[in-house]
């Protein structure tokens, strides 16, 4: 079955998440995240890209990229290429690192950014990894609080409005949830509306203009929600939402 197509964000932002093969292990050491994060600096050089988040678990990898010239494809092909040979030849080792191509999602508005941001700070909170995000070792909130390293700390803490409103905004839980899984339970549904449109109440949609109302719904299209998913959430008939191009 031919792969399908990869979503293009038109604000170049991206949620982009790697998981290790069969949710294998693919970090050992401290060395080996070492080595992954030293092949990603080095594979951005030279190109238009930065990366504004990450952490590094032991099964899967978060990254959130900035990427305004079309070239998260080639860097991240680069990038598993190099690190899964190392890993490889470290643990005389043959076959896949990594679970399939690298999932990407496209993030539209500043409180998507935001949100994906936070949740990748506190993926190890959420997997009970630590108590606060800053207690984690492997991830980019330690390059926010003393501006080190390669990731790009600007555009965040120029959206909250600098490092102590960065800190409160991380402590507190995330609303946001990666359209990665297939199949969605009704929370993470709401959630990801709810991220996608910051609308508390999505049933406003049905109130705005036929033009705005139609922007918004296809901004939960891009999200991967089905049309009976949307009707569910917004009240709008399923009808007019598959008339919305995504």
């Amino acid at each position: 079955m031919p792969r399908s197509r990869r979503q293009i964000s038109e604000s170049g932002y991206y949620h982009v998440m790697v998981r290790g093969n069969a949710r294998q292990t693919i970090f050992e050491s401290d060395g080996g995240r070492k080595y992954f994060l030293d092949c990603l600096e080095k594979c951005l050089e030279g190109t238009s890209m930065s990366v504004l988040a990450w952490c590094l678990m032991d099964n899967h990898i978060h990254l959130l990229i900035s990427d305004p010239d079309g070239e998260l494809s080639s860097v991240m092909h680069r990038v598993l290429t190099r690190y899964a040979r190392f890993y490889n030849a470290l643990g005389d080792r043959v076959g896949h690192v990594f679970q399939d191509r690298f999932k990407s999602i496209p993030i539209e508005t500043d409180d998507y950014l935001l949100e994906a941001m936070r949740y990748i700070h506190r993926n190890p909170v959420k997997d009970g990894l630590c108590r606060n995000p800053g207690d984690y070792l492997w991830s980019s909130y330690g390059d926010y609080l003393i501006r080190s390293g390669f990731t790009e700390t600007a555009t965040i803490l120029d959206l909250l409005g600098g490092q102590r409103q960065f800190i409160e905004y991380c402590s507190q839980e995330t609303r946001y949830v990666p359209r990665f899984l297939k199949r969605l339970n009704s929370d993470d549904a709401i959630a990801i509306a709810k991220a996608a449109t910051a609308l508390d109440d999505l049933h406003e949609i049905r109130t705005y203009s036929v033009e705005k109302r139609n922007a918004y719904l296809a901004k939960l299209k891009a999200e991967g929600l089905s049309s009976k998913e949307i009707e569910r959430l917004t009240g709008i008939g399923r009808g007019i939402v598959q008339d919305v191009p995504a």
